[in-house]
């Protein structure tokens, strides 16, 4: 056998007939002695397969029993598999004890992966250094690892059937509610209209004359019930179009004496309509009807302010009422913009245009 020494050398502990893989730096020229780590350090695979890693100053002196010496740590891996696998174990070495020869990981040999390099019949000692032993040591413990096979409980089984057959059912519930909600609020609704249409009507000196008789009015539209019947009695006229529609109500609700004085905001410093009931209940009316369910508020307010700037005319006299062409600067320059071709008039009055 040549004395040369190559990369790596495969040799046995003396004292516990452990196996090991290290750099031939780490070995001594007659091939007895070893540097090697008490303890074995964390990721300690990384400095053996090192060909160029020196031993630690402190790591103590091992006597070997030379196997082999090799190129690559590769090879040496692969021949101390062999050799552990032909390794015949004495029983007269119980009593002694060995190193555990640690798991070769992937890092060592970047090829497959070793599961274990311990042949059959040989116990692993959990002790800080590794070794492998053919047999019990009275000195350690042994860690055994018990292999637990879960098999699946007939009863919790059944209990995920039932709970999946809960949920389905609670779905199924669920949207049979939201429906029966739906149902009930249409037969509220209903039933509300029904009922408002039953109760005796109220009668509302339309149209207002006076500010005190509109604000009268306004006291007797807060009752709930009356409300419901003045928009119900106004929507039975909708479907002539958004603005005769809205000029007709209005018409009905306010005389032209009246008219004069309001406007639908405040800008003008006369008075303001459209924080009103009545105002909500044009609103409200002109969207009860089916011609115009789906028309906004904006729409319906313009139509009432175009309505309150019109300037009016009595055809008895042909006189005009002045005081309801007096706008303020910021409502004549909307007027002179809104395009109003309805005209809706009385017996004795007529609405045109507003002037620019």
């Amino acid at each position: 056998m040549s004395d040369i020494l190559k990369n790596f050398v495969l040799f046995e502990f003396e004292i516990d007939k452990g196996v090991e893989v290290v750099q031939s730096t780490w070995i001594s020229k007659d091939k007895t002695k070893c540097k090697f780590p008490n303890p074995i350090p964390k990721q300690f695979s990384n400095v053996q397969c090192n060909a160029s890693a020196l031993p630690g100053k402190d790591w103590m002196d091992y006597s070997i029993l030379f196997v082999g010496t090799y190129d690559s740590y590769y090879k040496a891996i692969k021949k101390l598999k062999k050799y552990i696998k032909n390794k015949p174990i004495d029983s007269s070495e119980n009593e002694t004890l060995r190193r555990r020869r640690r798991k070769i990981s992937r890092e060592d040999t970047n090829l497959d992966p070793v599961v274990d390099f311990v042949a059959p019949g040989i116990d692993l000692q959990s002790e800080g250094n590794e070794s492998f032993s053919g047999s019990p040591s009275t000195d350690s413990q042994i860690s055994q690892v018990q292999v637990i096979q879960l098999e699946a409980d007939p009863r919790i089984e059944s209990l995920l059937t039932e709970f999946r057959k809960f949920q389905e059912e609670a779905l199924r519930n669920q949207h049979l509610l939201l429906e029966r909600v739906a149902n009930l609020e249409k037969l509220i609704i209903k039933s509300t209209r029904l009922a408002g249409a039953n109760c005796p009507i109220t009668n509302i000196n339309w149209p207002a004359k006076t500010l005190d008789e509109l604000e009268e009015i306004e006291a007797i539209l807060k009752n709930p019930a009356t409300y419901s019947q003045q928009v119900s009695l106004l929507s039975k006229n909708n479907g002539n179009g958004l603005a005769p529609d809205v000029y007709a109500m209005l018409h009905s609700m306010i005389a032209n004496v009246l008219r004069s004085q309001i406007r639908y905001t405040d800008k003008s410093n006369k008075i303001p309509f459209e924080n009103r009931l009545s105002a909500k209940l044009v609103r409200d009316a002109i969207k009860s009807g089916k011609s115009h369910n789906a028309v906004k508020d904006s729409q319906i307010n313009h139509q009432m302010g175009c309505w309150f700037r019109m300037k009016i005319t009595s055809k008895t006299n042909n006189a005009d009422i002045t005081a309801n062409t007096e706008t303020s600067s910021r409502e004549a320059t909307s007027a002179s913009t809104e395009t109003d071709s309805d005209r809706i008039a009385d017996s004795n009055d007529e609405v045109v245009k507003p002037s620019n």
